[in-house]
């Protein structure tokens, strides 16, 4: 699940990467863009680059960790429910397996047509879950990329710069930087001081499915 959220993670803010870079250089008057004339790259003149590793952020922000786990409990379940019915659904057919030896069709027929209402109820249940999940995890994406933006542009106010790139293993973006410009860990140690874990995050107790 961390693997999903780190990458959702970095396509948004690569994609904000570029519309920065946009704005950049449309500005008018307060950049100059020039062509570098090996490889034809528009690049500015003034501007001033930092780094976060993404990676690294997602890895030690104890929002990351502590959603994870809290979402890893929903989906554990969400998964016995299922289970739970995909178990009512097995039994059923078995049954009918059973009693297709010695049961005329008519008294066979209410035993099929459970079976018809149990496995629309496993269709229906695991699109439900694969949504949910889904949104779960846009939800807390959305929740790291707009508190990792905020410490960002903090940090590029105090330090004057123009742009902080993400960079990782999971998306690289920059071959190399220099470490002088990393402001991973300024980055963490702010995010980890103004996280606020909550104390009502706690899965509700499962209760057995209907069979």
């Amino acid at each position: 699940m961390k693997q999903n959220i780190l990458t959702a993670l970095v396509v948004v803010l690569l994609i904000c990467v570029g519309v920065l870079f946009y704005l950049h250089f449309k500005a008018d008057g307060t950049r100059t863009a020039t062509v570098d004339p090996v490889t034809g790259v528009k690049t500015a003149e003034t501007a001033q680059y930092l780094f976060v590793n993404i990676d690294s952020v997602a890895q030690n922000y104890h929002l990351t960790e502590e959603k994870g786990r809290f979402l890893e409990a929903k989906a554990n379940e969400r998964a016995q429910k299922f289970q739970a019915k995909q178990g009512a659904y097995t039994a059923a057919v078995r049954e009918l397996e059973v009693r297709q030896r010695t049961d005329t069709e008519r008294q066979l027929q209410p035993l099929i047509e459970k079976l018809q209402r149990l496995e629309g109820e496993l269709m229906q249940m695991q699109q439900e879950l694969q949504q949910e999940t889904m949104l779960d995890q846009q939800a807390l994406t959305t929740t790291i990329t707009d508190s990792l933006k905020k410490v960002a542009q903090e940090i590029a106010i105090e330090k004057k710069a123009d742009f902080v790139i993400p960079v990782g293993e999971t998306l690289p973006v920059a071959l190399y930087y220099n470490p002088t410009l990393d402001i991973t860990l300024d980055a963490t140690k702010r995010l980890n001081d103004r996280y606020k874990p909550s104390a009502t995050e706690t899965p509700a107790a499962s209760t057995p499915a209907k069979k």
